[in-house]
């Protein structure tokens, strides 16, 4: 019996160069994103409440973004990160 990658399976469901491989990669960074805001806001002990005040945002737009409903920007990112007390990190790296 042949063991398939992960990889291997992604690229079986989502073909290198589709739309559908695009859009599954874009899902994966909105979740990264959404998932880092959540741990942050929650490592600082702030509420949705108390971040969404910070911010002069609603709990529930926090909730949208920390949900990947709505995406971030760079900008939007840079407020949260200054809001938690953070340093935004932005870097590129190559492909190992």
């Amino acid at each position: 019996m042949k063991s398939t990658t992960y990889e291997e399976l992604i690229d079986e469901h989502y073909p290198p160069g589709s739309e559908a491989r695009r859009q599954y990669e874009e899902d994966l960074i909105k979740q990264r994103a959404s998932i880092t805001i959540r741990n942050a806001r929650e490592a600082a002990g702030l509420s949705l409440q108390a971040l969404g005040d910070k911010l002069g945002v609603t709990k529930q737009m926090i909730n949208k973004w920390e949900s990947g409903e709505v995406s971030v920007g760079v900008v939007v990112l840079h407020r949260i990160a200054t809001a938690l007390n953070k340093k935004l990190l932005i870097e590129f790296k190559d492909h190992v």
